[in-house]
């Protein structure tokens, strides 16, 4: 996670599914989410980087 962007990697039983890039913005959570809503009970880990990863969590925080 930078300021920037995040790493989305999308693991199913330990097997990498797809990866790609999100902006750390409103455009870029709400296509993270609509990638997980795909999904059935996602889990989400992120490593906490300070400062910019506040922002993923207040959206974690809003769309539980």
């Amino acid at each position: 996670m930078s300021k920037k962007n995040s790493v989305i990697a999308h693991y199913n039983h330990d097997k990498l599914q797809k990866e790609f890039t999100i902006q750390n913005n409103k455009n870029g959570y709400n296509y993270l989410l609509k990638y997980l809503n795909k999904m059935d009970n996602p889990t989400l880990i992120f490593e906490s980087t300070g400062m910019y990863s506040r922002g993923m969590v207040r959206f974690c925080r809003v769309k539980k």
